[in-house]
C-alpha cells in the first residue's frame, strides 16, 4: 500500500502546485489596466480582449485540473483500474480467444475509450464555447466529430501496434529488453515524424502550394542564402478551425518543406510580406540550431531511463500487489509509469525551460538576418490576433510557457 499512497500523494501534490501557480494567473487576468510596460506596444482594447480570453480559458483549466485530479485518485483508490482489467479479461474469455496479449491491447483499447468519451465533453467546451465566445472558433460540429473519429481510429491503430511491438520485446529481448525497446520506438518516432505530413496531417488539413508570388521568392531567396533544403512551401487551411496563426517546417536530410497557415496570410491579420518572411526566418533559426534534434536527444534519453528503470522492478511482486494487480508486463508498465510520474513532471519543466531558450535562439537567429524589426512587428501582431497572455505572472510562465512572454522576446529585438 506504500506505493499506492505515494503515487497518490504525488497526484495530490503536483495538482496543488499547478492550481496555486493557475491561480497566481487567474488573478493577474482580472487586471483590466494596460501595464505601463505595455503601453505603446499594444492597444487598451486589444490587452482587454486577451485578458477576457485567457480569464476564461484559465478558469476551465483549473476546474478541469481538479476533476482530473479528484478522478485519478478514485481510480487508483477505488480499484477502478482493476475492475477494467478483470472485465476485460472477461470478455476474452467469454469469446474464447484469450491471451495475455490480446488481454493487454483489448485492456488499452477499453481505458482508450474511456478517456475519450471523457474528453470529448471538455474538448467540446473549450472549442464552441470559448473560442466561439471570443471569436476564434471556426470548426462545425460536424468537423468537430469527424476530428475526434480520426484521433480516435488513429490512436488505437498506433497505440495498438506500438503496445503490441513492446509486449513482443520484453518477452524475447529477456534481460536487455530495454536496449530493444529503446531501438524500436527510436525508429518508430524517426518513421513517424517522417510520415505524419504526408499520411496523416492531410486527414485533417489540406495542404496546397503557396502560389507563385513575391512572398514565395522571398523565402525561396532566403532558403538559398541559408542552404536550407528548401522542397516545398505549403498553405494550410488552419482557418477552417481557428482563426489562430503559425508558420513551420518538417522534414528530414535534404527533404525540408514549410508550412504557412492561411491566416497568417489573411489580409485581417495585417502582416506585411516582410513580417511574414521574419517569421519563416525565425522557423529557419530552429533548423540552424538544430533545435529539433536537441529535443529527439532529450526523449530519447527519457525512454532509455523509463525501460531500464522498469527492467529492474518489472518482476517485484510489490510492484502489483500494492495496487491489487496479478503479475502481468503491461500492468508493470502501466504501474510504472505512475511511479515514474515525478521524474516525467521535472522532466516537463526542464523541457518547457529548454523549448524557451531555443525561442531566444531563434529569435536571435532572425535578427542576425536583419530581420529583428521585422519580427517584432510580426510577433506584437500575431500576440495580439491570437490575444496571447501579455502580463503573465513569472512563476505561470515558469511552468507554462513553451515561448517567452511578449515583452521577454520583443525587448532584444529593438
Amino acid at each position: 500500500m506504500v506505493l499506492l499512497e505515494c503515487c497518490v500523494g504525488f497526484i495530490i501534490a503536483v495538482n496543488a502546485f499547478k492550481l496555486y501557480v493557475d491561480s497566481r494567473q487567474w488573478l493577474r487576468y482580472k487586471n483590466h489596466s494596460l501595464p505601463d510596460t505595455l503601453k505603446g506596444l499594444v492597444s487598451e482594447e486589444d490587452y482587454l480582449k486577451a485578458q477576457k480570453y485567457g480569464f476564461d480559458k484559465i478558469s476551465f483549466k483549473m476546474l478541469q485540473s481538479y476533476m482530473s485530479a479528484l478522478e485519478e485518485i478514485a481510480v487508483l483508490y477505488f480499484g477502478v483500474l482493476n475492475w477494467l482489467w478483470d472485465k476485460a479479461e472477461q470478455q476474452l474469455f467469454g469469446v474464447g480467444i484469450y491471451s495475455e496479449t490480446l488481454h493487454a491491447l483489448w485492456f488499452s483499447l477499453l481505458l482508450m475509450i474511456v478517456n475519450k468519451v471523457e474528453s470529448i465533453s471538455s474538448e467540446a467546451y473549450s472549442t464552441f464555447v470559448i473560442e466561439e465566445r471570443h471569436g476564434f472558433n471556426k470548426t462545425t460540429w460536424t468537423e468537430f466529430f469527424k476530428d475526434q473519429v480520426k484521433h480516435l481510429l488513429l490512436g488505437v491503430t498506433l497505440q495498438g501496434f506500438v503496445l503490441w511491438v513492446l509486449l513482443w520485446l520484453m518477452k524475447w529481448g529477456g534481460e536487455y529488453f530495454y536496449i530493444y525497446i529503446w531501438g524500436f520506438l527510436t525508429v518508430f518516432i524517426f518513421v513517424l515524424s517522417h510520415l505524419y505530413h504526408d499520411f496523416i496531417a492531410p486527414l485533417f488539413n489540406e495542404f496546397k502550394e503557396l502560389e507563385q508570388n513575391k512572398l514565395r521568392s522571398s523565402i525561396e531567396a532566403l532558403a538559398q542564402k541559408l542552404k536550407f533544403p528548401l522542397k516545398q512551401i505549403y498553405v494550410i487551411d488552419g482557418s477552417r478551425r481557428s482563426e489562430h496563426s503559425n508558420a513551420y517546417f518538417f522534414g528530414f536530410w535534404k527533404n525540408k518543406r514549410i508550412v504557412i497557415f492561411d491566416t497568417l496570410l489573411d489580409p485581417k491579420k495585417d502582416m506585411a510580406e516582410e513580417e511574414i518572411l521574419a517569421v519563416v526566418g525565425h522557423e529557419l533559426g530552429h533548423w540552424q540550431e538544430s533545435h529539433f534534434f536537441k529535443r529527439l536527444c532529450v526523449l530519447e534519453v527519457y525512454i532509455f531511463v523509463l525501460f531500464f528503470l522498469f527492467g529492474k522492478v518489472m518482476y517485484s511482486p510489490e510492484l502489483y500487489s500494492a495496487f491489487g494487480f496479478r503479475q502481468n508486463n503491461f500492468v508493470g508498465l502501466l504501474i510504472f509509469s505512475y511511479l515514474f510520474a515525478p521524474v516525467s513532471f521535472l522532466l516537463g519543466l526542464a523541457t518547457v525551460y529548454m523549448s524557451r531558450s531555443h525561442e531566444f535562439q531563434a529569435d536571435d537567429f532572425a535578427k542576425k538576418l536583419d530581420m529583428g524589426g521585422a519580427l517584432k512587428e510580426a510577433l506584437v501582431k500575431l500576440h495580439t490576433k491570437n490575444s496571447g497572455n501579455m502580463d503573465p505572472d513569472p512563476l505561470y510562465a515558469a511552468v507554462n510557457f513553451s515561448h517567452p512572454a511578449l515583452l521577454e522576446r520583443v525587448k532584444p529585438l529593438t
